[in-house]
């Protein structure tokens, strides 16, 4: 399942990366975080430079309707959806849904800075409420032994150092 759902998201990418010139103009009448950028891959650019500004303007161009702002926010946040999924395939459709709904209703008058942290911390707690198994909805059927979630729980840094040590992310990343 990997290819094909990864593929769909390249290819969506790709077409709304092309037609995206007449909404960045639109973005960048509204958002100042934004002034300067050419095209998507631009806005990814700015969203490693400087993650809270750009995925704050972001995230306030999605929340106000504007679906491409967004995808785009997705598509920064890609890799933690990879790393968290570790090679469970079928994992990757649910985890980019829950990303795109935390992208939507995500905080931002109450949580402005660490925003590509907390969108990853939604992730990693969806994970391990879900085990790392999302459920499959059984008409009011209960299993009668609940499994144990697969991500033992450990506060923020602990998981961030060993990400870092393990290599799954880089220095910029472990700092943001």
């Amino acid at each position: 399942m990997p290819a094909p759902v990864l593929a769909a998201l390249h290819d969506d990418w790709t077409r709304s990366a092309a037609a995206a010139r007449p909404q960045l103009s639109a973005w960048l009448s509204r958002e100042p975080a934004l002034a300067g950028v050419a095209d998507l891959e631009d806005v990814l650019a700015r969203v490693r430079a400087r993650p809270d500004e750009t995925l704050a303007a972001l995230l306030r161009l999605g929340q106000a309707g504007d679906q491409l702002a967004l995808r785009t926010v997705v598509q920064a946040l890609l890799p933690v959806v990879l790393r968290l999924a570790r090679g469970r395939s079928d994992l990757i459709p649910e985890a980019v849904s829950e990303l795109w709904l935390a992208a939507a209703e995500y905080p931002l008058a109450r949580r402005p800075k660490s925003i590509a942290a907390n969108l990853a911390w939604t992730l990693r707690r969806w994970a391990a409420r879900t085990g790392g198994h999302p459920e499959i909805p059984r008409a009011g059927i209960e299993p009668a032994v609940r499994p144990e979630p697969a991500v033992p729980e450990t506060n923020a840094c602990d998981l961030l150092a060993e990400a870092r040590r393990l290599g799954l992310i880089d220095a910029g990343t472990h700092r943001t």
